[in-house]
């Protein structure tokens, strides 16, 4: 979901763009130049029942385009974050976020995710697992592989910090137990760090990872929309804009 360049941190909002575009045709999905962003919103500023959950929405995601603001698109977002370490793996986040989901779900928004966020413990070198890294470059320029090499002879071994992917793991597992509904995204991701200091991401891989598209919610309420509609239009300056493409 981010990386380091230099001593600034550039997201990937690719990610938040699957919560709210699951269900478009690629012809749609390219008309979506980007997103509109805002987080921590409490409940009453959406005049939302406040003694109801979740308490406030971290991530609200609207996506827009060249003919406007999809309202009818947004989605809402719980956001946990755990820290395993070495000496305790199997640390989890104190909530999961499930009973948060299930109440922005009953709270009508168009789309509804949560997103597990693992940091964990970094390794030391010697506990680190070394893997091949093909320094051939990827995409149409690549070329065919000069006569007389293979690809091993493109590859250098390098350290890799696997306690996050083992984390990713082990969280989108312990969600898959509750009875969350099928039509919520589900997203878990990994951050660390290399021997450089660059800030690396690790995303579901595997079967796992059908879970992370949801659709839209089937108890979605026009009156949400409108909620949501008046409270971008009386608090622009609680919103980020992000274009995903030009």
């Amino acid at each position: 979901m981010c990386a380091r360049e230099g001593n600034k941190l550039k997201y990937d909002l690719m990610e938040l763009m699957h919560f709210v575009t699951p269900d478009l045709e690629i012809e749609e999905y390219a008309k979506i130049k980007g997103l509109i962003i805002s987080t921590e919103v409490l409940r009453k500023e959406l005049e939302f029942d406040p003694n109801s959950k979740p308490g406030d929405f971290d991530i609200l995601v609207i996506p827009y385009s060249e003919t406007g603001v999809h309202i009818e698109r947004t989605a809402a977002i719980e956001v946990k974050v755990v820290r395993p370490t070495r000496a305790k793996p199997e640390r989890n986040a104190n909530s999961l976020g499930v009973t948060q989901l299930k109440g922005m779900i009953e709270d009508g928004f168009p789309f509804a995710g949560l997103i597990h966020v693992c940091i964990p413990e970094a390794l030391p070198k010697e506990e680190m697992m070394d893997i091949k890294f093909c320094t051939l470059p990827a995409g149409d320029n690549t070329g065919p592989i000069p006569e007389g090499k293979t690809i091993d002879d493109f590859s250098v071994k390098v350290k890799m910090d696997q306690f996050p992917y083992v984390s990713v793991k082990k969280q989108i597992r312990r969600l898959l137990v509750y009875d969350i509904p099928k039509y919520a995204g589900l997203y878990v991701m990994g951050l660390a760090k290399n021997s450089n200091g660059d800030i690396l991401s690790e995303h579901i891989h595997g079967p796992e990872r059908h879970y992370f598209t949801g659709y839209l919610n089937p108890k979605r309420k026009i009156e949400t929309q409108m909620k949501i509609g008046k409270f971008l239009r009386d608090n622009p300056d609680r919103f980020i804009t992000r274009k995903v493409r030009d």
